[in-house]
């Protein structure tokens, strides 16, 4: 059967988008902990792109299985829609998580290089106390420069992924919006040929009940003429045996 063949490919995509939605959940538990970094945080932001771009196809083929399902009645489509609402849900909930965690500074990144940096000015340069201080304070300067200006990329990359995905959810409903347009097209064409259809059988009618009154006036005259020549005929009749009798 065709839908068959839909459900399991549908169950596929299914089973790709919550996989992928598992490991953004495992990235994102990640973040703010001991283990972060920046290779954590770009396979996150990568795992969302994969995952949000899953949407697209996975609605087409809900689409096509509706349309199977008006003819086969397999029951498939009510079963699997709530496994991706589940599933949608879940992934957006992670991206409200992972939006507000990713605008966060690693955690292990504010205190360590500042210890390491003073260790070495002590090490390199015991007797120069003061220069050890503003080296100390210039690098920690530099450093809260860095991180800020890698706060405000890591912002700019999560504004471009949002705007990713809302293009790609426009394109969706642009695709869902034109499939119901194509499936509403055929029921509107049948209704317009109906009412083509009725307004020609009114015509028809219309005509036929003028032909049935002329055809009834006709009558009528001609039912009155012939009872005018019967009386005619009558009246002779009785003139010629009323001649005839004298």
């Amino acid at each position: 059967m065709a839908s068959a063949t839909c459900v399991k490919n549908l169950t596929e995509s299914l089973t790709k988008f919550e996989e992928g939605v598992a490991r953004l959940q495992e990235c994102c538990d990640k973040v703010g902990t001991e283990e972060d970094s920046q290779r954590i945080r770009d396979r996150m932001e990568k795992e969302k792109e994969a995952v949000a771009k899953l949407r697209a196809p996975i609605r087409t083929q809900f689409t096509e299985l509706k349309k199977l399902e008006k003819d086969e009645e397999s029951g498939y489509y009510s079963e699997l829609s709530a496994r991706w609402g589940t599933a949608w849900n879940k992934f957006g909930e992670l991206q409200r998580i992972c939006k507000k965690k990713v605008k966060e500074p690693f955690p292990s990144a504010m205190s360590r290089p500042l210890m390491d940096d003073s260790r070495c000015d002590d090490e390199e340069d015991p007797h120069s106390i003061n220069g050890g201080i503003q080296l100390n304070q210039l690098k920690r300067y530099d450093l809260s420069a860095a991180q800020t200006e890698e706060a405000i990329q890591r912002e700019k990359a999560q504004d471009i992924s949002e705007l990713e995905v809302g293009m790609i959810e426009l394109h969706t409903m642009y695709q869902e919006f034109g499939d119901m347009v194509v499936e509403q097209a055929k029921p509107l064409e049948q209704v317009v040929e109906n009412l083509d259809n009725a307004q020609t059988n009114v015509r028809e009618g219309t005509s036929n009940l003028q032909s049935a009154s002329d055809y009834q006036k006709s009558s009528r005259k001609k039912m009155c003429c012939l009872i005018i020549l019967v009386l005619v005929i009558i009246i002779i009749l009785v003139v010629v045996v009323t001649v005839a009798a004298k």
